[in-house]
This record gives structure tokens, sequence and C-alpha cells, in this order.
């Protein structure tokens, strides 16, 4: 059957998309002379269709500030940012084009910016095409264990209602990591329960072409506690309508916070009927104004096609403004992106540096990435077994016996001269990974490979 698409309708005209954060932190670059700086953020907002960046971008080529003045390339992005609505545009338009070089340049030059950062290029690329409601599915990935919360002690619990949303990571072994609680009402009632749940639930893990586990980022859980007392309903009904009311308002108001989680209230069906429609809308809105979570939030949904249509060209997108922000899984998730030999993005020394910026952060699985990175790359500068090293060690508090920082630090040991000790992690690293269940080919290998190094090394003169 032919799944129903819906291209988001914006009844707003692209000129009310404006990051104010952003701009703020531009307008404070600009004022400390800092043009080139500002120039990379102003195209970046523009291509949000951010019209009051575009008309700074034009108001810089005309000042001559942070690049030559070029009075043409200053009219193409006025003209772009009048036919986006900017309400000086004309104005400026109607000043210069007397006098410009060439028109004829003029037109060509719009006719570019129009393909990269028009309203019909960025619907195109950025856009993401939300799923009709009968077709949205949060089943893709079931747990083998679920625990329920325990909300036997709280207080009156049978005149109590709540919910909390909850994201987290499946590591290896299937069980969930770095769980954070992006939306619940009242604040902190059921949180805790929730979380020391979820501790318990196990899931089946994927695995790639080598029949290895792999980690999955960003997965999102609903729980809800119902008031069994039939005279508390209405009260709690009025008391979340209350709550779901304000939200609403916020976002309106240009609260992109406050849009991300009643977008989410959307897509669980705890605010209004189920709209996906709108929430895909109000995540993009949030998002092409800076909102991180937003911005990771529709990378996600481009990527596993279960509020919107996938495209993975748009999601790899949304993943890099994220990250370019500092989010934590989104800097990992392209990270490992740029280190597929067989993606065209293939870059190690990008996918570091995000990986180190990531583990900075405390993010677990970005700090094991890292460690495993700095001693498999053949990029001398990449390449650090000793960091290597503190890098597994500060991981494995998390996970002691994790197959991959022990062999992590095997490499890491045998690299600098320690081979015996080497030897005994990797050694180490074959048990655990086949007591788990893992495939242990790659981890036999790499005892093989140091053991030959070792015996050459041995041989030498």
């Amino acid at each position: 059957m032919r799944i129903k698409s819906l291209l988001l309708g914006f009844s707003l005209s692209l000129a009310s998309f404006v990051a104010s954060a952003d701009l703020d932190t531009v307008d404070q670059w600009l004022n400390e002379g800092k043009y080139e700086k500002a120039m990379v953020e102003l195209k970046s907002l523009a291509r949000f269709g951010n019209v009051e960046a575009q008309f700074k971008i034009a108001q810089m080529h005309e000042q001559g500030l942070g690049t030559e003045a070029n009075m043409n390339k200053a009219l193409a992005w006025y003209m772009l940012a009048h036919e986006n609505k900017h309400p000086d545009a004309r104005a400026k338009y109607l000043e210069l084009r007397a006098n410009v070089p060439s028109r004829r340049e003029v037109k060509s030059l719009l006719k570019v910016l129009n393909q990269m950062y028009g309203k019909g290029a960025i619907e195109s690329s950025l856009f993401p095409l939300a799923k009709s409601d009968e077709a949205i599915s949060h089943e893709a990935r079931k747990p083998t264990k679920t625990v329920n919360p325990d909300y036997s002690t709280i207080k009156n619990v049978s005149q109590q209602g709540a919910w909390s949303i909850v994201r987290f990571d499946i590591n290896e072994n299937g069980e969930v990591e770095n769980p954070d609680v992006l939306s619940s009402f009242p604040k902190g009632l059921i949180d805790q329960r929730v979380l020391s749940a979820l501790k318990q639930w196990r899931y089946k893990t994927e695995q790639n072409v080598y029949g290895e586990p792999i980690r999955i980022s960003g997965v999102v859980e609903k729980f809800t506690l119902q008031p069994k007392d039939g005279t508390a309903k209405a009260k709690v009904k009025t008391a979340r309508n209350k709550h779901i009311a304000s939200l609403k308002r916020k976002a309106k108001k240009g609260n992109d916070a406050a849009r991300f989680e009643y977008a989410l209230l959307q897509e669980f069906q705890i605010a209004d009927r189920r709209n996906m429609e709108e929430a895909v809308k109000n995540y993009l809105t949030s998002a092409k104004a800076g909102h991180t979570n937003s911005q990771y939030r529709i990378a996600q949904c481009l990527n596993h096609g279960d509020i919107c249509e996938p495209d993975r060209n748009k999601a790899y997108t949304w993943l890099t403004y994220a990250a370019n922000k500092l989010h934590q899984r989104a800097a990992y998730e392209l990270a490992m992106e740029l280190l597929n030999i067989e993606n065209i993005e293939y870059n190690p020394k990008e996918a570091a540096r995000l990986l180190k910026d990531s583990a900075v952060q405390g993010y677990m699985p970005a700090i094991t990435q890292y460690a495993q990175l700095l001693v498999m790359s053949n990029d001398p500068q990449i390449r650090n077994p000793k960091k290597a090293i503190q890098y597994a060690e500060q991981a494995r508090t998390l996970d002691k016996n994790s197959p991959i920082l022990l062999s992590t630090l095997g490499i890491a040991y045998s690299e600098i001269g320690m081979a015996d000790k080497g030897s005994v992690f990797l050694n180490q690293a074959v048990t655990e990974a086949a007591s788990r269940g893992w495939s242990t080919d790659n981890y036999l290998d790499l005892i093989e490979d140091y053991k030959e190094a070792s015996m050459l090394a041995n041989d030498a003169p």
C-alpha cells in the first residue's frame, strides 16, 4: 500500500522564522569587528530561510565588511531578501539598482542564490515530509524485557495523573544508557521511578556486517500514570490541559524549548488529537531557530522514518547543524557517519574533532569511540595511544569489561612498547566478547596481528 505523505504547508512566510539568539551573537561579532565569523553564521542562518540574515549579508557586501565591497552581490542579496518579504529590502533594492555595474550579473547571481537559499531550495533540501497519522509507528525497537515503574509509594497515587517522556541509548549489550527526561508533568512526580525501571529494560541488539553489535542512540519512550479515583480524573485533566495550554502560548511567543516540548506531546498523543503534520511542523520551526533537540529530532525522523518519510541526505544536514551546536548525541552520530569508509563524506579528522567535543561533555559513547579512534587511526595527527589509554579507562567506569575498551587498551599498550600487558587486555577482550555472544573474529585478528608484529620486532637486529 502506498503511504500517504503530507508536505508541510506553512501559512507563515519564511520571514517569520527568526533565530534571535543566533542573530544576537552575530550582532555582537559585528560590533567586535569579527566580520568573517559573522558572515559564516549569517550564511548558515540564511540557509534556513532566515530573511534577516539574508538582509545583513547584503549590507556586508555593500559596505565591504569581512569581504570586498561588491554592489552586484549586495543587490542580489537585497533582491533575495525582498522576495522573502523583508520589510526594508525593497527600499535598498530601489536605491542601489541604478548604480550597479551589471544588472545582468545581478540576475545571474540572484538565480544562484535562489538555488541555494530560495524558498523552493530550502523546502526540497531541508524540510521533512510528515507521514500521515495512520502510517506512524513507534514500534521499530521493541524491548525484550520491560519492568513497570513502581508508583505504589506515591502519596494518594489513585488520585494522581502524570506523564514522563524519556530519551535514552541502547548499548551493545541491549541495555539502557544515558537516559534523560524530555518532558514530564507534574515535574518529578514519576521521573525517578521511570528511570529506575528503565535501567532494567533490555533490547535485542542490532549487528553490523561483521556480526558485531551496534549501539542505538536517541530512543524515546512515553510513560504515564492514570488516576483511578473517578472524582480525581476531572482535576487531573484540567491541570494537564492548563499545562499544555501554557506550553502552546509560550511556543507561539517564540519560546523554542516550549515549542519542542509541545511537538513532543503532539507526537506522543498527549496534546490535542494526533496530528503528525503539526508535530513535525513545530519541530521544524524550532529547529530552524537553532534549537538543537529539535534539529536532532528532525534528523532522527529523517533517518528512521518513524514520523516522517526517510531521507538520509536531509538527515545528514540536520545532524550537522545540531552537532555544530555541540549536541552530544548528534556529534557522536555524525562522527560515526564520517568514520564510515563507504560514506562519500568520509572524514576521520572531522570525526575526531566531533568525538572529542562530545567526550569533553562527558558523553560516554563518544569517549569510547574517541579512545578507539586514537589507536586505530593511520593518521599520525590523530593517532595517540597514550591518550587512548586515558579515555578508555575513563569509559570503563561505566563498563569495566567492555570488549571494545579492553581491545583498545590492548592495542594502546602494545603500541607504546608494553606488549605483554597489551596481550593480556586483547585476550580478555576475546573472552568477554564470547561471554556476551558477540562475534570474536575481529578480536582474534587483533591478537594475531600484534603477535606477528611482536615477533618481527624481536627478530629485528
